[in-house]
């Protein structure tokens, strides 16, 4: 979310090319410091730093960390679930930015010194902010498995309600819905994977969940421009139908599981 904010100072201030230039800076700045923690770290090679090999090597451990996951389904069912959620969180944040500039042209691109853009994200955080904050009072009355459920449920409904209803109120309530179920979610996956993963696989394993947690906005985006000839009140909709529909495939997967 820090992130997100000062990508939209920058933008406002340089313009969006200065801004990608001043994220190129970063990240070179944070491969130089990733490059001094491996150089402290890194066991000693007789031959100098071996790229390729240690490449290969990285590959091996993920792919094998994969496996591990997907071996086992109190593991497979979270992992699956986070990256359904995790897409459906950042698709209905693209979705309700195009709405409203679709639906409210009137309102323009900016909503007093903000733009709409900044604010979805904004509202989105709140939701996740609160989220975060309330798992430990539904932890101590829900299993973790049920939590994940609970998220879905959350974001589904919220989405699938007010989806259809033209107003910019609740685009951003539906936003909300969506940031605080992702999170609920996460934290109870966060949970699991951290009690279910031997230490032998731990590491491997949460590089894996990694991935996967980002690779769900990279499906969000191919996702809506799948979806950008449809309507937006008719995707929106069954985005929320089809989450909860996820909650239901979840609770039976778990139930199966357990047995």
């Amino acid at each position: 979310l820090a992130g997100g904010a000062a990508g939209f100072g920058a933008v406002a201030v340089v313009g969006p090319t200065g801004a990608f230039a001043i994220a190129g800076v970063a990240y070179f700045g944070s491969a130089w410091f990733a490059h001094r923690l491996a150089s402290s770290l890194a066991h000693p090679h007789p031959k100098g730093t071996r790229f390729v090999e240690d490449a290969i090597e990285i590959a091996r451990d993920l792919s094998e960390g994969l496996r591990t996951l997907w071996a086992e389904a109190r593991l497979r069912l979270p992992l699956a679930g986070i990256f359904v959620l995790r897409t459906v969180t950042v698709f209905v944040a693209i979705v309700a930015i195009l709405f409203i500039k679709d639906a409210f042209p009137e309102a323009g691109e900016r909503a007093g010194r903000l733009s709409w853009s900044a604010i979805v994200l904004g509202v989105a955080g709140a939701g996740a902010f609160i989220g975060a904050l309330s798992t430990p009072f539904f932890h101590r009355r829900l299993d973790k498995q049920a939590i994940i459920i609970l998220g879905f449920v959350v974001s589904g409904a919220g989405i699938a309600a007010l989806g259809g209803v033209e107003h910019i109120a609740a685009i951003l309530v539906l936003t909300f819905a969506a940031g605080f179920g992702n999170l609920l979610t996460k934290v109870a996956v966060d949970a699991c994977m951290q009690e279910e993963l031997s230490d032998d696989f731990r590491g491997r394993g949460f590089a894996v969940y990694d991935i996967v947690y980002n690779l769900a906005s990279v499906a969000a985006a191919a996702l809506m421009v799948a979806v950008q000839a449809s309507s937006l009140r008719t995707v929106s909709v069954a985005t929320g139908v089809a989450t909860l529909a996820c909650a239901g495939f979840l609770r039976v997967g778990f139930a199966a599981s357990a047995r």
